[in-house]
C-alpha cells in the first residue's frame, strides 16, 4: 500500500521533493494558499480565518514548510506563532505516524561560536531566530515522539550564491526529506538534525555540524 504523505506549504523544495517521491510508492497530498497543478490539492491560507477539512484522515508523514508573512517581527509571529497553532488545529482532526517540521539553523546565534550541534542550546541573537525556535517547541511539546526538526541552513541553487560555510544546496534539502520519509528503522523519539552541506572544520569559525544527519546514513551527492 502506498505511503500517504502530507505537506503543508507547497513551495520549491516541496516541489522538488514531489519528484522524488514520485519514483516510490507515495501519495502526495498538498495544502497551499496558491493553486498548484498537482493531484490531491488543496487551497487553504492557514493564516485566515477559513474552516478547512480534509477528505484524507490517515497519513504516514505530514511536512510543514512555515513561512513568515513578511520579514518584520510581527510578520515572524504571524508566519511561524500563528500559523503554527492553526497547523496545530489541522493535526488534530487527522492520523499520522512522522511529523517533519522545515526550520531554520538560524536558531542559533551570531555569537554562538565554533562546531555547533544538536547538543548546542541554541542562543538566537534576533527575534528571527528566537521565534523559529519558539515555533518548534510548540510543535515538539505536542508530538514529542513523532517529530522531526529539520534545521536548513542557508538555501542556494547555484555554487556562485554561497558566501558563508554554512549552507544547503535545495536539491539536497529535498533528498534530506526524502531519506526521513523513506527510512522505517528511526526509533520512536524526537530528532533534530541540523542539515548544511559538508565542510571541515575552521579553527575560529563558526560552524554548524552535519555529523547526526551523516551517521544516520544520508549520504550527500556532488551538485
Amino acid at each position: 500500500m502506498n505511503k500517504k504523505v502530507l505537506i503543508l506549504g507547497y513551495g520549491d523544495i516541496a516541489n522538488r521533493l514531489s519528484k522524488l517521491l514520485s519514483k516510490k510508492d507515495f501519495d502526495l497530498y498538498a495544502v497551499s494558499k496558491s493553486i498548484k497543478k498537482i493531484k490531491n490539492f488543496y487551497m487553504h491560507d492557514w493564516l485566515s480565518d477559513d474552516q478547512f477539512k480534509l477528505d484524507q484522515k490517515d497519513f504516514d508523514s505530514v511536512i510543514f514548510f512555515p513561512k513568515p508573512f513578511d520579514m518584520s517581527e510581527a510578520g515572524y509571529k504571524k508566519g511561524f506563532i500563528d500559523g503554527s497553532r492553526s497547523i496545530l488545529n489541522i493535526l488534530e482532526k487527522i492520523n499520522f505516524k512522522k511529523l517533519i517540521l522545515i526550520s531554520s539553523t538560524r536558531v542559533y546565534g551570531r555569537e554562538q561560536i565554533g562546531l555547533l550541534d544538536e547538543s548546542t542550546e541554541p542562543q538566537p541573537s534576533d527575534f528571527r531566530g528566537k521565534l523559529v525556535y519558539d515555533y518548534e517547541n510548540l510543535f515538539i511539546k505536542k508530538y514529542n515522539k513523532e517529530t522531526f526538526v529539520l534545521r536548513f541552513a542557508g538555501l542556494y541553487t547555484n555554487k556562485s550564491e554561497v558566501t558563508f560555510l554554512n549552507n544547503l544546496h535545495r536539491d539536497s534539502a529535498a533528498e534530506i526529506i526524502y531519506f526521513i520519509l523513506s527510512n522505517q528503522n528511526f526509533k520512536t523519539k524526537s530528532y533534530i538534525i541540523n542539515c548544511v552541506n559538508s565542510v571541515n572544520a575552521v579553527p575560529g569559525e563558526r560552524l554548524i555540524s552535519n555529523r547526526k544527519l551523516i551517521d544516520l546514513g544520508f549520504k550527500f551527492r556532488d551538485i
